[in-house]
């Protein structure tokens, strides 16, 4: 039976946190177009904001939180998150950079950006099944959120990105 901490669930969103950022980080200073560097340079920062807040969560919990594990009888849930985790769109920061350095176009960034934050929601809403109220469900559902609007506003730097390179 695989199981998880609360301890653990916060260190995997800060390590998908930090993995986006390096993601932004190289894109944005790769990328050439203005408005496409801004929306990059938004989502560099918020990711920063949202390993904070992943930090301090982890920062908070109780000492049983670090070795107590989820109730899964049957480890299902940890299955999946473990799947969730591992299959993400970049497991690492070194894969993170590489990927924003393969993109030869901004309509490429917006892509594989729409689709790390949609991972993103998936797994944080896992994250947030496992964890108990008082341990910060109502933080992961503001960063869930959050990343839900950043896939709103990705998506439209996509649409622009890709009616500017028709012309």
């Amino acid at each position: 039976m695989l199981s998880f901490s609360a301890d653990e669930i916060f260190r995997i969103g800060m390590e998908i946190e930090l993995n986006g950022k390096a993601f932004y980080e190289t894109a944005a200073a790769l990328c050439k177009e203005s408005s496409a560097k801004e929306v990059l340079e938004y989502l560099r920062d918020a990711e920063q904001q949202h390993y904070d807040a992943f930090s301090a969560m982890r920062d908070a919990l109780p000492a049983a939180a670090k070795s107590e594990t989820v109730f899964d009888p049957d480890g299902e849930a940890a299955m999946y998150l473990k799947a969730l985790a591992d299959s993400r769109i970049f497991t690492d920061m070194k894969q993170a950079v590489a990927l924003a350095k393969k993109c030869k176009a901004p309509a490429d960034v917006f892509e594989v950006a729409l689709r790390f934050e949609k991972d993103s929601v998936v797994l944080f809403e896992t994250m947030k099944q496992g964890t108990k109220p008082e341990w910060g469900q109502d933080k992961i559902n503001f960063l869930i959120d959050a990343e839900k609007e950043h896939v709103v506003r990705i998506f439209g730097a996509l649409q622009k990105a890709k009616a500017k390179a028709k012309k």
